[in-house]
């Protein structure tokens, strides 16, 4: 659903460290069919999580990661 993806696009640029917003995202964009792009908010996922906390993202998110890459 746009409204929904749009929503959450809205939430990360006003809270970026917040993981599950980024997790939410590309789920959203994985169903509506845009894989690459969801691939793209994994790497700004990875790129804020790392910034903010020094860690990688959770295995949740990397599982969303895996399927989406065929890895």
């Amino acid at each position: 659903d746009q409204a929904v993806t749009d929503l959450l696009r809205r939430a990360i640029h006003i809270e970026p460290a917040v993981e599950v917003l980024y997790r939410r995202l590309m789920a959203s964009l994985r169903d509506a069919g845009e894989r690459a792009e969801a691939l793209a908010v994994y790497s700004r996922c990875r790129d804020a999580i790392i910034a903010a906390f020094g860690v990688p993202p959770s295995p949740e998110t990397e599982a969303i990661f895996r399927e989406l890459s065929g890895r």
